[in-house]
């Protein structure tokens, strides 16, 4: 009797250490002794590593190492049992028999599946369970799963529940390329391959670990043929996908037009989940903003950054939308929204992020260009200074296009549709290239010339130039055009390569310092020291000469005159071209006050009317 009470008590005990029922007209398969070094007897569940199938598995099932996704089946313990049997008898040991799920078939409980149901290939079976799902036919749904382990008289209540389920579980937490699946009846899609027992569709992360979605070729027990459904460890799995994917129980608690109806793929509590997602990241912007643009131009101020509201204007506007796009990238998944949703909307959160990361980048370069200009513009050396600032414009606009062009490239390749096409056009390449270069040689020329005008700079920023007979300044200098500032403000646009293939003058390529003349015509008999002396009075208190050169020649003799070259020198161009107008204007009224120094047209009388005749009395002018 005692022997009796302590067998029942031990199989009481593992009962209730274990949890374990087993159902009615259950059988047991399989058998185990308790381990004498753990407490629990794991059977793979969710895994498809190559190996022999295991005891009471359904068809295409292998064995796995015990993972998070493994289902424990408690047993007693070693210490448990040898103390249970040391109360019946010392030297008993005891043996425990576990209850696992039984294979009834392929759902024998739903019945044979209806004419619409096509389960041939893998992926004619997914899209299968796919359009059923979409149009709510749970139903119909279930005849594409393997409701291995559950008694036929459940099915049809548990089927459906588990179609859904595993349907708005895939639908958060993978993505699957559908033409990717094999669409043969073997699974494989290499000719005369053997069939396969499995096909793998994805794997996904759950919190109790990777969990592998499969599809399973076995054989219906109605229609004798072999299909395709969903694979018994993928169903088994379901709970673990629902609890990582699935909506929380607070949704269910909401209205129903919130949490079950659909506008544009999201649920409505999820469109305004995104909007306060998005205001709250524009306040936390907001809120954080002002902070950092504080503590940059204090920075700045301690730096001694002489023009600390550049720097600050780096980040005016950027951290703003920075700090939102963060704030709803990070925060988003909680929502759990549908695989395909949150794939587009991190897409485009990221590429927001790029775009405001490019330009960050633009407004550093700007900024950076702006305080070295600053630091020179008061440097005595002209020349240097144009230099440096040529330099420096080219060094921008070659910084600024690759910038963008990185920027571009990162925020189109985050769409595969962008890398599908540029694929496509890289298998044209060779042809492309020789026609796009081709029809923009002139183009390329013109950059290539740029960047050489750039660094050899035969012209610079602020020189001062003869271009076609015009006279101007070199305004800026850009990738394919120049911009030449005329005198009267009018722009002359000339391209890059005319500076290369033209010749031009420049009047300020080694100093601005520039002589210039003023030519008088005036009578032989002119006084031009008197001239001379002129000049020096002119020139004693006159602001626009830089007293470096000044001179009056006679240079030259024409038909009725004699030509007076005047020569000074001013500080630039436009100091001279003041200067020699002054000096004209002054030095013909000079000439003036005295009528014999203009110029005359002398002619001579000669006596035609023979001897006799009054000769005239002289030259007459």
């Amino acid at each position: 009797m005692r022997m009796i009470l302590a067998w029942a008590l031990l199989i009481l005990m593992v009962g209730v250490a274990g949890g374990v029922r087993a159902e009615p007209g259950v059988a047991a398969p399989s058998t185990a002794s308790a381990p004498s070094s753990s407490s629990t007897l794991d059977l793979a569940m969710g895994s498809a590593s190559v190996g022999p199938p295991v005891s009471g598995s359904p068809p295409g099932e292998r064995t796995a190492e015990p993972s998070p996704s493994s289902v424990s089946f408690p047993v007693a313990t070693a210490s448990a049992a040898a103390s249970a049997s040391a109360s019946a008898a010392s030297s008993s040991r005891a043996v425990v028999t576990t209850a696992i799920p039984r294979d009834y078939g392929l759902n024998l409980g739903l019945g044979a599946a209806p004419p619409t149901v096509v389960r041939d290939t893998p992926r004619a079976s997914f899209q299968g369970f796919l359009d059923a799902s979409r149009r709510n036919d749970y139903e119909t749904a279930a005849h594409y799963l393997y409701l291995w382990g559950i008694p036929p008289g459940r099915q049809k209540a548990e089927g459906p529940e588990l179609a859904q389920r595993l349907a708005e579980a895939m639908d958060r937490a993978v993505w699957v390329d559908i033409d990717q699946i094999p669409d043969t009846p073997t699974g494989s899609n290499v000719e005369g391959a053997s069939p396969l027992d499995d096909v793998r569709i994805a794997t996904v992360e759950t919190d109790r670990g990777s969990h592998t979605l499969r599809l399973a070729r076995t054989r219906d027990p109605f229609s004798s043929g072999m299909v395709w459904v969903f694979s018994a460890s993928t169903v088994r799995g379901i709970d673990s996908l629902d609890a990582t994917y699935g909506l929380p129980d607070v949704v269910h608690k909401l209205p129903a037009w919130l949490s079950q109806d659909k506008a544009f793929g999201l649920l409505w509590f999820q469109w305004i989940g995104l909007v306060l997602l998005a205001v709250g990241g524009w306040v936390a912007g907001m809120l954080l903003e002002r902070p950092i643009v504080w503590l940059i131009r204090r920075t700045a101020r301690r730096a001694k950054i002489a023009h600390e509201a550049m720097a600050s204007d780096l980040t005016k506007g950027l951290v703003h939308w920075l700090v939102m796009l963060l704030v709803v990238l990070g925060t988003f998944p909680t929502l759990r929204l549908s695989a395909t949703a949150s794939i587009q909307i991190s897409r485009v959160l990221i590429t927001g992020i790029i775009l405001v990361l490019m330009v960050s980048a633009l407004r550093i370069i700007r900024i950076s260009v702006q305080t070295i200009q600053l630091r020179h513009a008061r440097d005595e050396d002209a020349a240097r200074v144009r230099s440096i600032m040529t330099r420096l414009d080219a060094l921008r606009r070659i910084a600024q296009v690759l910038v963008v062009l990185v920027g571009v490239a990162l925020a189109l390749m985050q769409f595969p549709t962008v890398r599908t096409v540029g694929l496509s056009l890289l298998g044209s390449a060779g042809i492309a290239g020789a026609i796009l270069g081709f029809a923009a040689q002139k183009t390329f020329s013109n950059l290539f010339a740029g960047i050489l005008i750039s660094f050899s700079q035969p012209v610079r920023i602020g020189d001062t130039v003869i271009v076609e007979k015009e006279y101007g300044q070199i305004e800026s200098i850009g990738s394919t055009h120049v911009v030449v500032r005329l005198w009267d403000n009018r722009r002359l646009v000339v391209p890059v390569t005319y500076f290369l293939d033209n010749p031009f003058e420049n009047w300020t390529k080694v100093s601005p310092d520039l002589r210039g003349t003023v030519f008088l015509h005036a009578d032989f008999g002119v006084d031009v020291d008197a001239v001379r002396a002129e000049l020096d009075r002119l020139l004693e208190n006159e602001p626009l000469f830089d007293g470096q050169a000044k001179a009056v020649l006679v240079t030259d003799v024409v038909e009725h005159a004699a030509v007076i070259r005047i020569t000074v020198s001013a500080r630039n161009a436009g100091d001279l071209f003041d200067l020699r107008c002054k000096i004209r204007e002054k030095l013909l009224a000079f000439l003036y006050k005295d009528p014999s120094r203009l110029p005359r047209r002398r002619t001579e009388a000669v006596n035609m009317a023979g001897p006799g005749m009054q000769e005239p009395p002289g030259l007459i002018s």
